[in-house]
């Protein structure tokens, strides 16, 4: 008798025996200082099988200092940087290992950062109201510039509430003090102006992510750049304007997309020179205008861009449909200036000189230089109620201390608990206000005057243009400075057994 048996599967080759798989081990940990940006480290997790790395970073003298970073892609080599630490500190990084099927390891590791150049700036802070409770929080980004260091570069310096540099970067071309910094994204910063620094953005690891290409105007960058959110990088560039044969320094406002660098929006003073809006010179080369800030609104005119003119102590308004100069504020422009009760001011109660305005309709605050004031020059914050509609703007706000007159730069932002954030930089050799002051950021609050915190630089030479506050999760991962992180950097630290 003959069997014939027949098998499921087409191969007829026996099944193998089913294997488990190894087990996720740790081979290794590296902790590497990074040289550009200071206050960095590069942790490196070597694995038996790929997996993502996370990491609780703290100081070793200082374990409130405490830093939570991680990663989402799977690797052999998980990678993640961890950024906003303190010069010249030793740090222990608690680290997890965690495979694709939820298994972990863990380890941990220990280096030490860079320390500061020797020719960083000296910063100190202090705290006048006496109540450290009060403030805003957050770390602080301004520019440093030496007004005759040779050559002239400068850095964008952070710092937290201490003064303690967090981060900093080093400009790589020589420019002005006017350079505009600001947050353009998480882990990501917006800087350019500097009368020929390109907008360019720069993240947290000191990487250039994007440098705009020339101005289309052929001239210089200067004073202002941001992401806005379209995508688009807005600035500001110089343009030669001419009528009855005489050339003069006019501007542009340029928007062009980040990443490409493809052109999007143009629009040159020449249209308000031609439409008899803006003045024109017989001085040939002139810088006319001095535009030092723009902002993109959306008022009761729609879609527009805010342009502030300190040479004439205006802002303009410039519709983005048409290209026209719809309305002027200032002295001598399209508003009536009232204080906050309604009643009219004199002219001396405008802004003169006036630098970087924020709008946030209807406040208008604007650093007010003062220089060319009827009557006396001084500096001071001050914020405008403004109707559009109406043409009225009520001057409800304004602050200033002794001494303080400064012709040139300067900066005044609101804070998101209602403070303001104001700088006062100083020009050592402008030949106006008091010689012994210095440049200094500091925050206010409005509703009673009070100077919450105060950050000077000694230097007579060191110079400021703008400061912005920046806290919470939005560069880096201080648990100090972004509390939800607390919760995953204390599961790292019990899983890697700290003590």
């Amino acid at each position: 008798m003959v069997v014939i048996a027949c098998r499921s599967d087409e191969s007829g080759a026996p099944e193998p025996p089913e294997t488990p798989e190894a087990p996720l081990t740790l081979i290794g940990l590296q902790l590497v200082p990074d040289d550009a940006p200071v206050n960095g480290m590069t942790l490196i997790g070597l694995a038996s099988r790929a997996a993502v790395i996370e990491a609780a970073c703290a100081a070793t003298d200082d374990p409130t200092d405490l830093h939570y970073v991680g990663t989402s892609a799977l690797s052999g080599s998980p990678t993640v940087g961890v950024y906003g630490l303190l010069a010249d500190t030793e740090y222990r990084c608690d680290v997890v290992l965690r495979d694709g099927a939820g298994a972990q390891v863990s380890g941990s590791v220990t280096a030490r950062t860079a320390g500061l150049p020797d020719d960083f700036p000296v910063i100190e802070v202090d705290w006048p109201a006496g109540d450290r409770a009060r403030s805003d929080g957050g770390w602080t980004l301004f520019n440093h510039w030496i007004q005759d260091g040779d050559p002239k570069m400068q850095k964008l310096v952070l710092v937290d509430s201490d003064g303690r540099v967090r981060w900093y970067f080093v400009l790589d071309l020589e420019v002005s003090v006017g350079i505009e910094a600001n947050l353009a994204a998480p882990g990501v910063i917006a800087l350019g102006g500097g009368m020929g620094f390109p907008p360019t953005l720069v993240s947290v690891d000191g990487a250039i992510l994007y440098r705009s290409p020339d101005p289309s105007s052929g001239g210089l960058f200067h004073h202002h750049t941001e992401l806005l959110p379209s995508g688009d990088m807005l600035s500001l560039a110089t343009a030669d304007n001419e009528a009855n044969g005489v050339v003069w320094e006019g501007f542009i406002i340029e928007t062009r997309q980040a990443w490409t660098g493809a052109l999007t929006w143009v629009w040159n003073s020449q249209a308000g020179v031609d439409a008899g809006v803006l003045p024109t010179t017989s001085q040939p080369d002139e810088d006319l205008f001095h535009a030092n800030a723009i902002q993109a609104v959306d008022d009761v005119d729609g879609p527009g861009w805010y342009v502030s003119l300190r040479a004439l102590d205006t802002i303009a308004r410039v519709d983005a449909a048409s290209g026209t100069i719809d309305w002027t504020l200032g002295p001598g422009g399209d508003f009536v200036l009232l204080d906050a009760d309604g009643a009219p001011l004199p002219d001396d109660q405008w802004f003169y000189g006036q630098h970087d305005p924020e709008y946030a309709l209807p406040s208008v605050l604007v650093h007010d230089n003062g220089y060319g004031r009827p009557g006396d020059d001084y500096s001071r914050a001050m914020e405008l109620h403004v109707d559009v509609a109406r043409r009225e703007a009520r001057l409800v706000w304004a602050w200033t201390e002794e001494g303080w007159s400064e012709p040139v730069w300067g900066d005044l932002d609101r804070l998101a608990n209602g403070d303001v954030l104001l700088t006062q930089g100083h020009c050592w050799d402008c030949g106006t206000g008091d010689p012994a002051r210095r440049s200094t950021v500091l925050e206010l609050d409005p509703r009673d005057d009070a100077v919450i915190w105060r950050l000077v630089m000694p230097e007579e030479r060191a110079g400021v243009y703008r400061a912005e506050r920046i806290g919470g999760c939005a560069l880096f991962g201080s648990v100090a400075e972004c509390p939800e992180l607390a919760g995953p950097a204390a599961a790292v630290v019990a899983a890697a057994g700290a003590p």
